[in-house]
């Protein structure tokens, strides 16, 4: 054999043997790619190959990637709750919904947070009597329902200037309907606070006609002093005290006499 044989049979033997490394090394996965990591690792652990599925993938989660994961999924449906709660929130403002007002002299209110007209007699110090005679008369609990209601209430000195014949038999059970109607003539419909009292006034020439459940009205007006006062049907004035309170369902001032119906004090019996 001659050289050139020699040399020829020498390269054809590292051709054979290399040839089969490289295919190992570099043949693609796919055409026109080379060699890719075939095993990626995960957080947590989690080996997988490229052609594993999302099932896969779920069903080789540890306890704790679950945990998790459910950790996650219970965030994101806070935060949705969250965003669609003030988006809801913005949009009732945005287009003048109101929460928590209402409005003066209307018959209609989104009622506010707080204490009811009943609720208010109950706690007051000095208006027992009438906390007494709203529920002989059962009208505590339709004020303390939703409504729009101005109430001039008598303190308990006001009901202890009343008439002895009235003021003794004002709570007895054959007098509820008699009592009915005298209370009803201290509420006056719609919600009033003393600036739109003040606002009627002005627009009556110095006098404002308020219509009251009993079917009759009261006369607001100034004195000489220019304190409010109420007249009743009787030519009766009670003064005005104070600039009166908001209630969840109205509002009420406190008044220095029983206002009184003509011939009511004649049914009370």
């Amino acid at each position: 054999m001659n050289n050139q044989s020699i040399k020829t049979l020498a390269v054809s033997s590292l051709l054979f043997i290399a040839i089969p490394t490289l295919a190992q090394t570099t043949t693609p996965s796919t055409a026109g790619q080379y060699p890719i990591n075939t095993t990626q690792t995960y957080p947590q652990g989690v080996s997988v190959t490229p052609s594993d599925s999302m099932a896969s993938l779920k069903a080789s989660e540890t306890p704790n990637t679950k945990a998790m994961n459910r950790r996650r999924e219970r965030r994101s449906r806070r935060q949705a709750n969250t965003t669609s709660s003030t988006t809801d929130q913005n949009s009732r403002m945005s287009s003048g919904g109101a929460i928590n007002t209402y409005d003066a002299g209307t018959t209609s209110m989104t009622k506010p947070a707080g204490k009811s007209i009943t609720d208010f007699a109950a706690s007051s110090p000095t208006h027992r009597t009438l906390i007494n005679a709203l529920q002989s008369a059962d009208l505590a609990e339709p004020l303390r329902g939703a409504g729009a209601y101005t109430l001039f209430a008598p303190t308990d000195q006001a009901f202890a200037e009343l008439p002895a014949e009235v003021r003794k038999n004002l709570l007895e059970g054959r007098n509820r309907e008699s009592l009915k109607r005298l209370l009803s003539y201290h509420v006056a419909s719609g919600i009033m606070d003393k600036a739109e009292l003040m606002r009627q006034i002005k627009a009556g020439n110095g006098k404002a006609r308020l219509q009251t459940l009993a079917g009759s009205t009261l006369t607001a007006q100034l004195d000489g002093n220019g304190q409010l006062t109420l007249t009743d049907d009787t030519g009766n004035t009670s003064s005005v005290i104070g600039s009166g309170q908001q209630q969840a369902n109205g509002y009420v001032f406190s008044i220095g006499k029983v206002l009184l119906l003509n011939g009511i004090d004649k049914t009370f019996r």
